[in-house]
């Protein structure tokens, strides 16, 4: 049953995938109006890849993603949580880098292992390179509901706020890695817990099995409290506004990173230094 032109197909991890009737259109002009099913599904895994990409911007904001839904010229990503404008220009990017990425590792594959040889090769090949190719500039348009209709708008909204692009991405890797770390912090609390509240276990006896927290105990960071209701993105396009529903601490545009921050990223650009001229004092 169609719902706005969309067939609901799937709900991963809470997570409601669509498909719009587009999408057979953009199968079939991929392949030249062609009874070709490699090339149509060469197109489906370009979609899938800008998807993807916008996905894991989502998740780097640290928002929590709520439907993925696909359409001709690429699809819309729906999440709850952050709300400013860089924030939605960043996951806007998010899919054509994706797309960016397929596009570097096919052309490795192509031009400098000499892959894609032979009839299957090729269709691969014009798949992931020329239609790729086409749909990461038409997403790059910038009109709505295209990506580029909010994902040029990420430079001006940065130098607005005194920020810029390389200190935004160092800052956002920080805290996914400060996420990360205090999640598997907070998994081995919980398992701690589990173990002590086996009766087996040598320490399981006593107020320590009324001490168990359970699964549910891992640290609560504030990239994971998110309000507000769900937006919009749609190629680039958010039908959410600006104004309280911005998270308090889980922002990609916040302000400069704290001094702990600041030594932890000149200990990692050292170490990236440290590794790279010794890489080429090995030659």
């Amino acid at each position: 049953m169609l719902e706005d032109g969309y067939l609901r197909v799937a709900r991963p991890a809470g997570v409601e995938v669509r498909l719009h009737w587009s999408v057979a259109v953009g199968a079939l002009l991929s392949a030249r109006l062609r009874l070709e099913p490699v090339l149509w599904l060469g197109f489906l895994g370009v979609l899938l890849t800008h998807e993807l990409g916008h996905a894991l911007a989502v998740k780097s904001i640290g928002a929590s993603l709520v439907g993925i839904d696909f359409s001709g010229v690429g699809g819309s990503c729906r999440w709850r949580g952050s709300n400013g404008l860089v924030e939605r220009a960043w996951v806007a990017w998010g899919g054509v880098l994706a797309q960016a990425v397929l596009l570097g590792v096919v052309l490795l594959l192509c031009v400098g292992l000499g892959a894609g040889t032979g009839p299957l090769g090729a269709q691969l090949r014009y798949s992931f390179l020329e239609v790729n190719l086409a749909v990461l500039a038409i997403n790059l348009l910038p009109m709505a509901p295209l990506d580029g209709a909010l994902a040029w708008r990420l430079f001006a909204a940065l130098r607005a706020n005194d920020r810029t692009l390389r200190g935004t991405l160092l800052g956002a890797i920080w805290r996914w890695a400060r996420r990360r770390r205090e999640r598997r912090s907070g998994q081995g609390n919980a398992e701690a817990g589990h173990a002590a509240a086996d009766p087996t276990s040598p320490t399981g006896s006593g107020p320590a099995r009324d001490a168990a927290s359970g699964p549910g105990a891992a640290l609560d960071t504030p990239y994971d409290r998110t309000r507000g209701g769900d937006h919009q993105h749609a190629e680039g396009y958010s039908q959410a506004t600006t104004g309280d529903d911005v998270e308090e601490d889980g922002s990609l545009g916040s302000p400069e990173p704290s001094a702990e921050a600041q030594r932890e990223l000149d200990a990692l650009l050292r170490r990236m230094r440290e590794r790279a001229e010794r890489g080429r004092g090995g030659r």
